[in-house]
């Protein structure tokens, strides 16, 4: 009998935090999907740098793929447009500029997160 492949918590965590990320950006500014990263970090199981990758990879994925999506919708124009502004560059490193901002700030929200339940188990 094969063993069923099954998702890591890790993963699933990272897809939890995306998909519920995507449902709530489109209903506020563009840092809400922080607050979520916030809670994430406090719910999460993850210790030390895995605190980090687990918000990163999440919003990281979900802007690469929202900002694909919408590039590929309009054809490239303001991509291509906006990376003449910056000596050239090509739409994908300016995909992935986005996707790494929104994955820095994912990440030290999911830290931060962590870091205040940490706070609340020393204090009790």
């Amino acid at each position: 009998m094969k063993k069923r492949a099954s998702l890591n918590p890790f993963w699933i965590s990272v897809i939890l935090i995306a998909l519920l990320a995507g449902l709530v950006s489109p209903f506020g500014p563009w840092w809400i999907f922080s607050l979520l990263c916030i809670v994430g970090g406090f719910i999460a199981w993850p210790k030390g740098i895995k605190r980090f990758w687990l918000g990163f990879l999440a919003i990281f994925i979900l802007w690469f793929l929202v900002a694909l999506v919408l590039d590929i919708g309009n054809k490239s124009n303001l991509s291509s447009k906006i990376g003449q502004l910056f000596g050239g560059l090509p739409s994908i490193a300016l995909l992935l500029v986005s996707a790494l901002i929104g994955g820095i700030v994912g990440g030290l929200s999911t830290m931060f997160g962590s870091y205040i339940k940490d706070l609340m188990k020393q204090k009790s």
